[in-house]
This record gives structure tokens, sequence and C-alpha cells, in this order.
């Protein structure tokens, strides 16, 4: 490609070949992208040439945008990103139908590219984001998504895009296309040494969230695989988090192994207890998250006790919930999910009543739409009906 300057060429001549044949096909080539990506990453910080090579690779992106059955805010964010120095350099660089939006566009969309600065740079400032509400996560999708575009396939580093973009599309309700993200994500992150533990720990849930215990049992291995790896590399904070998606991993593929009859889909069973109980004791119980990872031990017990016949477990589920409870916010979303368990304990023991009681508590506090709701629905109904 002869660096940078050679890009530039490669590209224009490609750009001039659509001009004179209005041959569309090249355009999407990953052989395109890989010469934007060239030419974004020579013109860093570099010299006055920097505009018109930067104009360059956008109209790669914008002619892609141009050529799109339907709109494409991906490639138009990435078209932008990369117009708006030559715009404000020379306008006549870009075309001219963008003036307006571009005279608008925000510089912090420039800065959070890979214009600006790395993917491992990039997907660590960005992470911090992910936890915020729609506002930001439709803002998310098209910067990861851009920056995923203007990133060849086989660059070591666009599974960590991959993945974050996963992680997004799944809190926006994208679950199908999240899950695949995510199964594209996997090996990649797993090679990638550097890659972050809490990463990989939420590639592994949204895998295991959409699909289920129904799922083909490669997803629930690879899944599971990630989650492990997950929990190796990480040891801050983050870690009783990935402990208990670790926990909810195996429990999920012992609920798949343990309906095919598989002898051995108990060793998921008991790695989960005990991922689950360590999520729980690590920390106090006044910290972000613990009745999440109580309700999910509480879960993995009740687990244990369906199989074994063991009631006695069902005390520790209860402690564990009831203590959560007692440090628990009055609007913390985990809250109507621990009564369910506590429903879940008092039925398996024959208290109907105490059962019907916690269910009910439980429907009250849930947010219209949960995925809970349905389920509570069942249960009361089935208790009625009883």
């Amino acid at each position: 490609m002869g660096g940078p300057n050679g890009a530039v060429a490669a590209l224009r001549r490609r750009l001039d070949m659509l001009e004179t044949i209005g041959d569309t096909e090249p355009l999407f080539s990953d052989d395109a992208t890989a010469e934007a990506a060239a030419i974004i990453e020579g013109a860093r910080g570099q010299d006055d040439d920097r505009a018109r090579a930067l104009a360059t690779a956008g109209q790669l992106y914008w002619r892609r945008r141009l050529t799109a059955l339907a709109d494409d805010e991906v490639n138009l964010h990435a078209a932008m990103v990369l117009f708006l120095l030559p715009y404000r350099h020379d306008r006549t660089l870009v075309p001219e139908t963008l003036w307006d939006a571009l005279a608008g566009f925000d510089e912090r969309n420039v800065e959070f590219s890979v214009v600006s600065q790395g993917i491992p740079e990039l997907c660590t400032a960005l992470g911090e984001v992910v936890g915020a509400g729609p506002d930001a996560l439709a803002w998310l999708a098209r910067v990861f998504g851009a920056a995923a575009a203007m990133t060849p396939a086989a660059h070591p580093k666009r599974p960590l895009l991959t993945g974050w973009l996963a992680v997004v599309h799944d809190r926006r309700g994208e679950k199908e296309h999240a899950a695949a993200l995510a199964e594209e994500a996997v090996p990649g992150l797993l090679a990638d040494t550097a890659a972050d533990g809490w990463l990989l720990s939420l590639v592994g849930q949204v895998i295991r969230a959409h699909h289920g215990p129904r799922a083909d049992p490669r997803l629930l291995a690879s899944a599971v695989e990630v989650s492990r790896e997950a929990e190796r590399r990480v040891a801050d904070e983050a870690r009783p988090s990935v402990l208990h998606n670790l926990s909810a991993t195996l429990l999920t593929r012992y609920t798949a192994r343990a309906a095919c009859g598989d002898a051995g889909a108990v060793d998921d069973l008991v790695e989960a207890l005990d991922r689950g109980r360590e999520a729980v004791t690590t920390g106090t119980a006044d910290r972000p998250s613990f009745l999440l990872h109580a309700a999910g031990y509480a879960g993995a017990l009740g687990a244990w006790s369906d199989r074994t016949g063991d009631l006695e477990v069902l005390d520790e589920a209860e402690y564990v919930l009831r203590h959560g409870l007692s440090h628990a916010e009055e609007d913390d979303t985990q809250v109507p999910y621990a009564y369910f368990r506590l429903g879940e304990i008092a039925q398996r023991r024959g208290r109907d009543e105490e059962a019907l009681s916690c269910y009910t508590t439980a429907s009250r506090l849930l947010a219209a739409g949960d995925p809970l709701v349905p389920v509570l629905r069942d249960a009361l109904e089935g208790l009625r009906a009883g």
C-alpha cells in the first residue's frame, strides 16, 4: 500500500473507478476499509496534508452511505467524523450537501473516534458511558459502529469494538443483533491478552441472556469460556459482578445439560454455587449490585435444593436475600427480583400464602415491560389455581 500516501492514492483510484464505471462493490471491500484506516492512522497529529487525506477517507464512507438502500447512520457518522477537519480547513474538500450539518457537528464525535485515538483508549473512555440512559446508548451505537466500520476485519483490536457494540445493542433491546456481535467478538477477545475482563464478562452475558438454556451447546460453551476468562483477568471492584455473571452462565448451562440427562451437569451447578457464594461474600452488603448477586446466588441454591431435595440450603438463600434487602435503597431495581426469589423459596417449602405475598410484592414493584413480569404472572396464576 506504500504507507499513508500510498493508501490515499489507492483509495482515490478506487473512488475514480466508481465514477467511471459505476461499480459500487469495491467500495464495501475490506481492502477499501484498510486503505482508509491507513490514511486515518497516518494522519493523526500530522502535517498540512492531513485535511485532504481525511477528506479522501471520508469520501469512502459518504459513498457507502449514498449507496445504502436504507438509512445508514453508521457510515454517515463515519463520514462526518472524517469530514469535520477538512470542512474547517477548506469546506470545498467535502460535499456541499453536508456543510450545514458539519457546521453544527459536535467536536466530541471526533474526539471519541479512531481519528483522534487508538482503539483500546477509545474503548476505555467510552466503556465508562455504557451504563447511561437511552440517548447516550444511541450515541454510543453510532460511535462504536462507526469505529468498527473504519477498522479492517483482521485488525487485532477490532473485537474490542465488536464486543462493546454487542453490549450497547443488548442494552438498547436489540438482542438478536447483540448476540451475533458477541459471538463474533469472542475468539478475538480471548486471543487478546490485554482485553478488559469486564468486557469479556459482559459479552458472555449477552450470549447467555439471549439464547438461554435452549441454546446450541456450542454457544453456551463459548459463553462459559469467555466468562471464566473474565474471572481470571479481573481483580478489582468489578470482581463480584464478574463472579456473579460466571455463576449465572454456569447455572444456565447446568439447566440445559440437566434437561438432556447429562450426568456431568452437576459440575456446572457446583461451580455456579461456588462462584455465586464468592460474589456475595466479596465486600459488604451495602455495595452496589449486592442484591443482584444475592438473588443470583439464591437461584443457584434453589437449583441445588431441587436437585438434591435438601431444603436446609434454602435457609442460607433466605438469609442472604433478607440481608441484602435490609441494606437496599428504595429505588434498587433488584428489590422485586429478591422478593421473587423469596417467593420461590416459600413455594419450595410448601408455604403458598407466603409465596403469594412475596410474588405479589415483586409484581407491584416491577417496572412495566420487565422480563420478569410474565414469569411472575405465571407463578401467581399457578398458586391461585392450586
